[in-house]
């Protein structure tokens, strides 16, 4: 759906309205879905926080990666580390719309098969799509924190604030709660409110966040046996 001709405010005050006033704004999604221009904002977003960080910094993570596997480390990963930089843009330009298409699937799925709430995908994508601007700008914002701590891995997450956990699937599937992450699900949980009145936004919180955490568990347990 184009953004074109819709009764929504501007591409940029929407994205000023998901910090401010984000039940207004998925009120009005509900109504009109748009999706298209947030989607596209969203990618080139993450692809700018790629792009964006010095190849330095690919370069020292990709060093630690090889010293962790016991690998040789080359004498030049200059190159490497451009080439992973300019792919991590393009994935997130190509990846990352096709991700949020499939996360809003997952939620239509759950709550309006699996629960049997009021809404279509096109209202669901509307939603994610816009929630996940959330992720999107942090994303950006924190490129200047990760050049002056020279951490390409830098994040806020559960995890940040638990630095005395023992290193484990329970560490690691803290840092992987990414706080930006879950302000974006809790949005989520509100446009769902939205979509379909009779849901309380603290149930669909319930839900989604609860899924989050599982599947984090799950992944963080997994990668800890291997």
């Amino acid at each position: 759906m184009s953004d074109q001709g819709s009764q929504l405010p501007s591409l940029p005050r929407r994205l000023l309205a998901v910090f401010l006033s984000p039940g207004d704004l998925f009120e009005r999604l509900s109504r009109d879905p748009a999706w298209v221009g947030a989607l596209v904002l969203g990618a080139v977003l993450g692809a700018g926080a790629a792009i964006l960080v010095p190849p330095e910094l690919y370069e020292a993570g990709m060093r630690e990666q090889l010293v962790r596997a016991g690998r040789p480390v080359p004498d030049d990963l200059s190159a490497a580390a451009n080439i992973a930089r300019i792919f991590g843009s393009l994935a997130a330009l190509v990846i990352g719309p096709i991700l949020t298409a499939a996360m809003a699937g997952v939620v239509a799925f759950i709550f309006t098969f699996v629960f049997g709430d009021q809404g279509t995908y096109r209202q669901h994508l509307a939603v994610v799509a816009h929630a996940f601007l959330v992720p999107a700008v942090s994303a950006l914002a924190l490129v200047p924190l990760k050049v002056q701590a020279a951490d390409l891995r830098l994040r806020l997450s559960v995890g940040t604030f638990l630095p005395f956990l023992e290193e484990g699937w329970l560490s690691s599937a803290l840092g992987w709660l990414d706080l930006f992450g879950i302000w974006g699900w809790v949005l989520v949980a509100l446009g769902v409110s939205k979509i379909d009145p009779k849901r309380s936004w603290g149930s669909a919180a319930s839900v989604i966040l609860g899924l989050v955490v599982f599947v984090t568990v799950v992944v963080a347990v997994i990668v800890a046996l291997r």
